[in-house]
Order: C-alpha cells, then sequence, then structure tokens
C-alpha cells in the first residue's frame, strides 16, 4: 500500500500531463493531414490556368461601342441603367424609332413585343434597342410601360447626342425599324426610295439572317 500521497498526486499529475501532450499533437498531424488532403484535391481537379486565369476582358462591335453610357432598360417599372457589357456578343441590332402616340407606331409596337419575347431567348447575337420620337422623357417611359418593352432604349436626353449618331438611320416617316450589323451596316429596313413600307418585313429580315 503506497503511504505517500504526495508522490502519488506527482505521478497522477505527470501521467496526465503526458496524455494532454499526446492529445494536442495528435490533434495538430490531423489537422495539417486533412489540410494537406485538400489542397491535394484542389490540385487533382483544378489545373494551375484554372486557379489563376484572369478574367476574360468584355469585347464589344464597333457598333455596340457607342451605346456606352447611354443605355436604360424599363425591365422593372422604372428606368434603370443598362450595362453595354450586355452587348457583347451581340452582332445584329434592330433599332426602332417609334413615338407612343403616333397612331402606326401603336399598331405595329405590340407585335415587335411578340417577336422579341420569342426570338430574343434563343438569339443571344441579337439585340433591339429602342430610340424614341415622344416629345418628353415621361412620355416615352410611360409609353414603355404601357407596351411591356423588356429591350433596352437610349435614354432620353443621349437621343439627340451629335456623339451618339443614331438618329442618322432613321427613316422619314415612323414607326423605322432597321437592322444593322456590327459595324453598323443596314441590312434591312421598312422603306422603299424612301417610301414607308410595312415593318413586319424587317422582322422577317431578322428571321432569315439569323437562321
Amino acid at each position: 500500500m503506497n503511504r505517500n500521497p504526495a508522490l502519488t498526486r506527482k505521478i497522477i499529475l505527470i501521467i496526465a500531463g503526458v496524455l494532454l501532450l499526446g492529445i494536442v499533437y495528435v490533434s495538430k498531424v490531423t489537422f495539417e493531414t486533412v489540410g494537406a488532403m485538400a489542397l491535394t484535391v484542389r490540385d487533382v481537379f483544378f489545373t494551375s490556368e484554372e486557379k489563376s486565369a484572369p478574367k476574360e476582358p468584355v469585347v464589344l462591335s464597333s457598333f455596340a461601342t457607342r451605346f456606352r453610357g447611354v443605355l436604360m432598360t424599363m425591365d422593372h417599372g422604372k428606368p434603370e441603367d443598362f450595362a453595354v457589357e450586355k452587348l457583347a456578343g451581340v452582332k445584329y441590332f434592330a433599332l426602332y424609332f417609334a413615338t407612343s402616340g403616333q397612331e402606326a407606331s401603336q399598331a405595329f409596337t405590340p407585335d415587335l413585343t411578340t417577336f422579341y419575347r420569342s426570338f430574343k431567348p434563343s438569339h443571344p447575337e441579337f439585340e433591339l434597342i429602342f430610340v424614341s420620337r415622344d416629345g418628353s422623357d415621361r412620355e416615352m417611359q410611360e409609353g414603355m410601360r404601357s407596351a411591356w418593352m423588356r429591350w433596352p432604349a437610349i435614354w432620353y436626353a443621349d437621343v439627340d447626342n451629335p456623339a451618339l449618331d443614331v438618329k442618322k438611320y432613321c427613316g422619314p416617316q415612323l414607326p423605322s425599324l432597321v437592322l444593322v450589323d456590327a459595324q453598323g451596316k443596314i441590312l434591312s429596313d421598312n422603306f422603299d426610295n424612301g417610301q414607308f413600307a410595312d415593318p413586319h418585313r424587317v422582322l422577317d429580315d431578322i428571321r432569315a439572317v439569323m437562321k
């Protein structure tokens, strides 16, 4: 029988300390092992290029660059900036010149809206841009809301901007729908020798160009 309690306590403390150090060591080794395994998995499934590759720069066509900072949208019922970067990859643009109060524009716009809703999702290389010929910004916004226009438009204050130089595409009568390519070359419009023609034919041309 141990008759030295002090010695017994010392032995117990030494054993406890050794066990504690063992637990700390095992935990450290386990943590380092798990970390090394995670790094190994990363290296197996991701190449060095994928881990460090910079984001691809946004490349816009020469025609799309002119719309930097001048586009808006009414997607949520109120005017908001439309990021020109969303035009990356767009090769064909349809410019729609119209006014909300004109009878011919009111007759055609619903058909254009229907066309855009069905055509745009499967043709990312195409975009429609509204160029208002209304008498005020308020009229333009009300017209876009009532017609459910969900495509980008030029801010009313920028329509007459000479640096934008987009009004030159407008025909002599409204509505005027003009299809251009990535360099701004006119591919189709709804005028014959200056005479107004059915703008629906431009929709047919858009379908034909992007078959």
